[in-house]
């Protein structure tokens, strides 16, 4: 079935309080890199999006996954090769959380991809386009918020014919959820006007009016990648919104100091120009 989440992101206690989504840990990206540089390097892009942890050791990913109530929105797994180690690493992923994306990159081709795929990771070579990691990371958001794969997909692939980037799949996918303006201010920890100007960019790229025609637009397409299943409009299970997430704070689109003449003025301008030139 084609879940529509309709339930509340952000719900508060009777206090007021915001409480996170399921009662549970916060959830983060499960980062393993052998290589230091390589590590701080993927940590530095996950972090704009989630908490992380970034481990360098098979022993280190175990304690990990044997901690209680894990809450992973990804496993990024980086390597020199698909070796024993790292197949018993992708299994002890998969075993801790069956629908959580999963990502390997290497410099070459693996030796076992079958091994890779049936283990529900992509494969993506560290020289390939960044659009492949974006589409990764844009789909485990679009997952980790709406908890369907359906949705999911659809956010990917609108997120691949138009060149969006990670946090323009982010806002695609909330487009689905029937949150206010003060709750996706509050889940996205950014400025009311900050969100306008996004909400706005959005809504150019798509060809919307607004982000409720665009939430229908994602269900449509969603509900055609669930090849004719209908959508439900009760309560759905939802996911952690960027404030819940930790992901550390962006800052606020650039403006130009300077503008253009308006139209108007510009026009204006050319008109006295062709006087002034008449009267020469």
């Amino acid at each position: 079935m084609l879940n529509v989440a309709s339930a509340r992101i952000l719900p508060q206690s009777e206090s007021g309080e915001t409480i996170m989504a399921r009662n549970q840990t916060t959830p983060s990206y499960l980062l393993y890199a052998e290589d230091d540089a390589r590590r701080a390097e993927w940590t530095k892009r996950l972090r704009r999006h989630g908490a992380v942890k970034a481990l360098g050791s098979a022993a280190e990913i175990q304690r990990e996954l044997e901690r209680p109530r894990p809450n992973f929105i990804s496993f990024i797994v980086d390597s020199e090769g698909d070796g024993r180690t790292i197949q018993r690493i992708l299994k002890a992923m998969r075993r801790s959380n069956a629908d959580a994306p999963g990502l390997f990159m290497s410099e070459n081709e693996p030796r076992s991809p079958e091994i890779i795929e049936s283990l529900g990771f992509r494969h993506v070579l560290r020289d390939a386009p960044i659009s492949e990691l974006r589409a990764f990371l844009g789909y485990g958001l679009a997952l980790e918020i709406t908890r369907d794969p359906h949705i999911a997909a659809a956010v990917e692939q609108m997120g691949r014919q138009l060149s969006l980037t990670v946090k323009q799949m982010e806002l695609t996918a909330l487009s689905t959820m029937t949150l206010s303006r003060d709750e996706l201010i509050e889940g996205l920890g950014v400025s009311p006007n900050t969100v306008k100007t996004r909400i706005r960019q959005l809504l150019r790229i798509h060809h919307e009016e607004t982000m409720d025609a665009l939430g229908k637009k994602v269900l449509r397409a969603a509900l055609a990648h669930a090849t004719g299943s209908s959508p439900t409009m009760g309560d759905a299970p939802v996911g952690a919104l960027p404030v819940e997430r930790k992901a550390l704070a962006r800052p606020r689109p650039g403006t130009a100091k300077t503008r253009g003449p308006s139209v108007k003025k510009a026009r204006g301008t050319a008109k006295k120009a062709r006087g002034s030139k008449k009267a020469a």
